[in-house]
């Protein structure tokens, strides 16, 4: 088979053409970006590329875990990267084993990334990590999602956005958004917590493992048929399988810029235009898949 898109291997890749690719938005790059992110990325798409369209003996998940081990830490598993945070620090990583880069936070570990580990193994293994993900809602946001999401999501969406208070503390609401698994659809719990702030807790158990087992079917369907496979259903497909994949959260961090970073490698290789990761994993995580598809068709500008 006739090799396709690859990422440049040079320097080349240290541009906007490329790098936007792996970023969130524009306006953090170069600036704000360690240069190391950047080749781990292109280290961990160039390899998922290659198990797309040509490697049939390595499974799904060994191919996802090997995949996280370059984007934590490139080809040498010696390329480290500093973090730019919101309040304007740097955080510096030490690799503290071959299945551990601490960040220089002080006091927890909620930036700690394990090469290749998936959450099931640090709970086996009692490793303290992140279980749960905090979504902060833009108000830019929030007309855009009420017309999307299910009326007990939009409820609550309303109530935060017609009763915006600084001074007022916001009781809890509770309430679930549904997503796709191999057994049918299923609810995750998220809390409201007011003033934009959802947090959910990543699957556990059963329905992890359920949730897991669409994501890889999904993502072999699109491998296997893709020398036939329409745009549109390329877009369907894509779609169902970044909306399971991103809520599946399978690795305590570097999630969304493993399977943005997927997208956008299909996407290239398809000759589509890429993406930048923006707020799809924000979005993604407040919608069912129905909803969601509908927003990513949108955020491709189809």
């Amino acid at each position: 088979m006739k090799q396709g898109f690859r990422y440049p291997s040079s320097d080349e890749i240290h541009n906007d053409r490329w790098a936007m690719d792996f970023l969130r938005e524009k306006k953090t790059y170069p600036e704000y970006t360690d240069p190391n992110y950047i080749c781990n990325q292109r280290d961990a798409c160039n390899y998922f590329l290659d198990w797309f369209e040509i490697d049939s003996s390595v499974g799904y998940i060994e191919m996802l875990c090997h995949q996280h081990r370059l984007a934590a830490a490139g080809i040498s598993q010696r390329s480290l990267y500093s973090i730019y945070t919101k309040n304007g620090l740097w955080l510096k990583p030490t690799r503290q084993s071959e299945d551990r880069i601490q960040y220089s936070t002080i006091g927890n570990s909620w930036r700690d990334t394990f090469p290749g580990l998936l959450r099931s193994q640090l709970e086996n293994d009692a490793i303290q990590h992140p279980a749960t993900d905090i979504l902060r809602l833009k108000r830019s946001e929030h007309n855009e999602l009420l017309g999307l999401t299910e009326p007990s999501v939009s409820k609550h969406i309303i109530w935060e956005r017609c009763n915006r208070n600084p001074h007022k503390r916001y009781a809890t609401f509770k309430f679930s958004v549904n997503f796709l698994t191999a057994t049918g659809q299923v609810a995750i719990p998220v809390n409201f917590k007011g003033s934009g702030n959802f947090i959910r807790e990543a699957p556990r158990g059963t329905e992890r493992d359920n949730i897991f087992a669409y994501v890889a079917e999904t993502m072999n369907k699109i491998k296997e048929s893709w020398a036939h496979l329409s745009r549109s259903d390329f877009i369907l497909f894509a779609s169902r399988y970044y909306h399971s994949a991103i809520n599946l959260m399978p690795f305590s961090n570097i999630n969304n810029s493993l399977f943005c970073g997927q997208i956008n490698s299909l996407l290239r290789l398809r000759g589509m235009k890429s993406i930048p990761h923006g707020r799809l994993d924000i979005i993604s995580m407040l919608t069912s898949p129905q909803a969601f598809n509908i927003y990513f068709h949108r955020y491709l500008n189809l």
